[in-house]
């Protein structure tokens, strides 16, 4: 059987995103089942940051920055 050569690929973006922060919603949902839209969206902006900018800038780039999910 031939080896499995593994390449490593950067990926970004929305595609990228979006099953991240749907995980983080199920653990969220786990946690507090009554959480609502509005409180999650502001736990999100409450827990990220732009990267060397500082607390609640936002970026046209990077919106609210990386989010911290181990503060949530």
């Amino acid at each position: 059987m031939p080896a499995v050569r593994w390449r490593e690929v950067a990926m970004a973006g929305t595609s990228m995103a979006s099953p991240f922060i749907a995980g983080i919603a199920a653990l969220l949902l786990q946690r507090d089942p009554h959480c609502d839209p509005a409180k999650f969206k502001s736990l999100l902006n409450a827990n990220a940051a732009i990267p060397g900018g500082p607390q609640g800038a936002v970026d046209h780039k990077r919106g609210h920055g990386l989010l911290d999910a181990t503060e949530l």
